[in-house]
């Protein structure tokens, strides 16, 4: 295989109107390392996710490993590693725990996957933090960590957006050395970075990207060698000075004359005497430079051609550079900036045209191979076999007898995820728990007293109601979870893998079942503690628990799609709780029906947590006069029925289409 990567034409666009990708075009060599440069909110990101599965363009094609990202999408997962802008690792497992979740979700056996865990935390100086929740580790800690969860199932394609990014310059450096060493040895690496020290050093083919597109192509050197033989620094001391030096060297044909904060930076092939030009014009104008200087030009240079700089007077004095360029161009300003003229558009229609993609590398040292050493990169291998050394070989493919087992395994990897994070968050333990006592003690003992219950010990009445409320309360951390994954990029990590696609959910909903089961379990013993008392057998109040626990569920589910629409985990809460508040209080659960206003009751009686209060009050503590057995337990059926039909689907699609 010659190219590991071929995107051609991609096209995406958000919310109708923001374009981030606009016919961007590349290739990637096998067993080289790619660099895509740019401004942010150039595009780079976008098409990362896109090549990782995890976007669908809205038009153009790519292929990973010679497979289609849309249509063999399963395949190409089983064959890339990810670590994404953000360190998406759990900080509430250990640093072992979140390598050996990432194998299982691989698909890898056990023994595999764990062997894997401990060489890679060897490997990137964690060995001895392994065991320790990431609470503890530091930025630069985590930030390793997640680069090792990219290459537990040695994917033969790596794509790593923005990895060093927060790191130190040791850390740095030894990550570098780590990439080098996976290229050594067949892996093909897509790297999008700001540093351009990193892209120098590392990349062997670099794309510049601006505005969704490709504006220049080429090896580090070539690049640079476009800016000229010299760069000529000329510092001054103030805006204004900068500004006016800028003007009298374009007006003397230097157009590529580019002013960065006090300075003016311009490219030249003939330096000294360009030099001795430019001080006697400076002269002339009574412009007196503090620093003037010729130094060889660097990407950074290349980089502020192409895609412009900022300037004081747009107000982004001190600001990122890149960050501040992006927005000036948005803004339709490309007058000043030496990559924005009509040149640099001609320089961007000739750089789309060519380099050709496939062309030979002018600097020796760093030429890439154009194909594979037979045995050189191990990836993941079909499900439950071992891995394979030919990187190009199809990924994992499922029958559908096999679908499944694969989901029930990954949806109890993310359940035991999820259920250990429980045990190490004080705070969502203490609201499970110590907020329905609360509500026990409050109306058992404040306000039992001024609610009637006719035929009815109130404490009998009020715990059925209480175990609805509790678990109902509870499932609401389902959409707090899902929302605080996706603003962690934890689930993007989860789309990224082999995985199957509905695990993440059913994972999440499970454990959020089992801590419902501990929720009952509790509120039980304190309902005895204050007097309740079981009226029923034993297994009518294990049928009645048990609707609890399946309504509990199905909640679960509705929370899920709430949690997938929310940006973060607290607009998740508040998105939350406005729904459950009017379900759980304007019910039976509290006090009779017939207490409320006339215009409530209509609501209360035909809502579903009232359906499920009166089917678990008779079986759970007795006959509830005035309704009937048979009818109470089959309308909580259906509606619990119902809302599991509705819910599940519209959450897992929710998941599949979320960006």
């Amino acid at each position: 295989m010659t190219d590991a990567v071929e995107a051609e034409h991609l096209v995406k666009s958000f919310k109708g109107s923001v374009r981030a990708l606009d016919g961007l075009s590349f290739a990637v060599r096998a067993g080289s390392v790619f660099g895509l440069l740019g401004p942010n909110g150039a595009g780079k990101t976008t098409a990362v996710r896109i090549l990782t599965t995890i976007l669908t363009p809205d038009g153009g094609t790519a292929r990973v490993l010679g497979h289609d990202v849309i249509t063999e999408a399963r395949t190409v997962r089983g064959l890339i590693g990810l670590a994404g802008q953000y360190a998406a690792v759990d900080e509430n497992l250990t640093g072992r725990e979140n390598l050996d979740m990432v194998g299982s979700l691989n698909h890898l056996p056990r023994p595999a996957y764990r062997q894997r865990t401990r060489e890679l935390l060897v490997q990137f100086q964690l060995d001895d933090a392994g065991d320790r929740p990431l609470k503890t580790y530091s930025g630069g800690m985590r930030r390793r960590l997640d680069v090792a969860a990219a290459l537990v199932a040695r994917p033969a394609m790596l794509f790593l957006d923005e990895p060093t990014t927060g790191l130190d310059p040791a850390s740095r450096s030894a990550l570098w050395i780590a990439v080098e060493e996976l290229v050594s040895q067949g892996t093909t690496v897509l790297l999008t970075t700001q540093y351009m020290e990193e892209a120098d050093r590392l990349a062997h083919e670099i794309a510049v990207v601006d505005h969704g597109t490709v504006i220049a192509l080429g090896t580090p050197a070539r690049l640079k060698a476009q800016m000229g033989a010299t760069v000529l620094d000329i510092g001054l001391a103030g805006a204004a000075d900068a500004a006016h030096t800028t003007e009298l060297l374009r007006s003397t044909g230097r157009s590529g004359a580019a002013r960065v904060g006090d300075s003016v930076e311009l490219g030249v092939d003939d330096g000294p005497r360009a030099a001795i030009e430019i001080l006697r014009l400076l002269d002339q104008a009574g412009i007196e430079p503090h620093r003037f200087t010729l130094r060889e030009p660097t990407l950074d240079d290349v980089f502020l051609s192409l895609t412009g700089n900022p300037t004081a007077d747009d107000g982004l004095a001190g600001a990122d550079p890149d960050r501040g360029s992006f927005d000036r161009q948005r803004s339709g300003d490309r007058g000043s900036a030496p990559g924005s003229g009509r040149g640099a558009r001609r320089s961007r229609r000739q750089a789309r045209r060519g380099p050709a993609m496939g062309e030979t590398p002018t600097n020796p040292s760093r030429a890439c191979p154009t194909s594979l050493a037979p045995g050189a990169a191990m990836t993941a291998a079909a499900p439950g076999a071992v891995t394979t050394p030919a990187p190009s070989t199809p990924g994992p493919r499922h029958t559908t007898a096999t679908d499944l087992g694969w989901l029930i395994r990954d949806a109890w990897t993310v359940t035991k995820r999820n259920l250990i994070g429980y045990t190490r968050i004080p705070e969502a333990m203490f609201f499970s728990s110590v907020q329905p006592i609360m509500f026990v003690l409050l109306f058992r003992y404040v306000f039992a007293g001024a609610i009637h219950t006719p035929g009815f010990n109130y404490v009998d009445f009020l715990m059925p109601g209480i175990f609805v409320q509790s678990v109902a309360f509870g499932a609401v951390g389902t959409s707090i979870g899902l929302a605080e994954d996706l603003q962690k990029g934890i689930i993007e990590r989860f789309r990224a893998l082999p995985m199957a696609r509905s695990a993440v959910l059913a994972g999440r909903t499970t454990a959020d079942l089992v801590r419902n089961v501990f929720v009952m379990l509790l509120m039980l013993g304190v309902g005895f503690l204050v007097g309740y008392r079981v009226h029923t057998g034993i297994a009518q109040f294990l049928g009645g628990a048990l609707l609890v626990l399946a309504f509990a569920y199905c909640l679960s589910w509705g929370f899920a799609v709430i949690g997938m629409a929310a940006p973060n985990s607290e607009t998740a809460q508040v998105m939350s709780f406005p729904v459950l508040f009017p379900f759980t209080f304007a019910s039976s659960a509290f006090v009779p029906v017939q207490t409320m206003p006339g215009w409530l009751q209509g609501f209360a009686v035909n809502q579903p947590v009232s359906k499920v209060v009166n089917a678990a009050r008779d079986l759970m503590s007795g006959h509830v006069p005035g309704v009937s057995s048979a009818t109470a337990t089959w309308e909580a059926v259906v509606w619990t029925a119902g809302m599991l039909a509705v819910f599940a689907p519209l959450a897992v699609w929710k998941y599949r289409s979320r960006i």
